[in-house]
């Protein structure tokens, strides 16, 4: 899991469960950041990352 999504998931109360916590989720080429997660980094609004997600 991602320190990212660790946060999001603590501000919103949810329960989660992860063997290793990683800074961020690599791109498809391991040249940097998961685009989505890029996009998404600052937000904390649960509701809206998902509906990010399912619309791309």
């Amino acid at each position: 899991m991602s320190k990212y999504a660790l946060s999001v998931l603590e501000e919103n109360q949810d329960v989660y469960e992860y063997q290793t916590l990683v800074d961020y989720v690599e791109n498809n080429d391991k040249t940097g950041m998961c685009p989505m997660e890029n996009k998404d980094r600052n937000e904390v609004d649960i509701r809206k990352i998902y509906r990010e997600m399912i619309e791309s």
